[in-house]
């Protein structure tokens, strides 16, 4: 039969175990969870990002629109003052463009601050995927957690055990062996 001793050590581990695998269950859901949150974030963030290409896209065209009122202005302008604007290479033609130049120049600028913003948000995007990956794959197995806890309990009470048989061996008076020899006769009753 058991000790006392050995059923309550029994006990505790097996209710370790299940401490451990509760735990576990709520370290999974919690894993679960934040997953969740993490590929929200991914999918806003991919739709940040086309919302951003549409936003670019407008103003450029509002850009556009605005150099193209500009450069009407220009032409009025001459006109009014007798200047014939289509003459190649004269001041209206060359201030016209210039004017040209420049929105050649600023809607570069447009798409590059676009295409690095989009940019930005798809990073985001994918750092966002990639921690819900991680976070889905390291929640713990509640099984597996409770087995752990069975098998780190398993020590103690095999040395529990291993004392118990030990000291019952101890309380026994030991035997001795009948010399067999002269001499150790001698030498024990000397």
């Amino acid at each position: 039969m058991c000790e006392p001793t050995t059923i309550i050590m029994a006990v505790t581990a097996v209710m370790a175990a299940y401490s451990a695998q509760q735990q576990a269950k709520a370290q999974k859901s919690k894993a679960k969870f934040d997953a969740g949150v993490a590929r929200n974030n991914q999918v806003l963030l991919q739709r940040a990002a086309q919302d951003r290409i549409k936003q670019g896209d407008e103003s450029e065209r509002q850009y556009r629109v605005k150099v193209a009122q500009m450069i009407g202005r220009q032409r009025a302008g001459f006109a009014a003052n007798g200047v014939l604007v289509n003459d190649p290479g004269s001041s209206p033609q060359n201030a016209l463009l210039d004017t040209r130049t420049l929105e050649a120049t600023d809607i570069s600028i447009l798409r590059e601050n676009t295409r690095k913003d989009v940019d930005s948000l798809r990073f985001q995007a994918a750092n966002a995927g990639a921690q819900a990956g991680l976070l889905a794959s390291s929640a713990p197995s509640p099984g597996a957690a409770a087995g752990l806890s069975l098998l780190q309990s398993a020590p103690g009470a095999y040395n529990s055990l291993s004392t118990s048989n030990t000291a019952d061996t101890t309380t026994q008076p030991p035997t001795t062996s009948a010399p067999t020899s002269d001499s150790q006769q001698q030498r024990m009753i000397a």
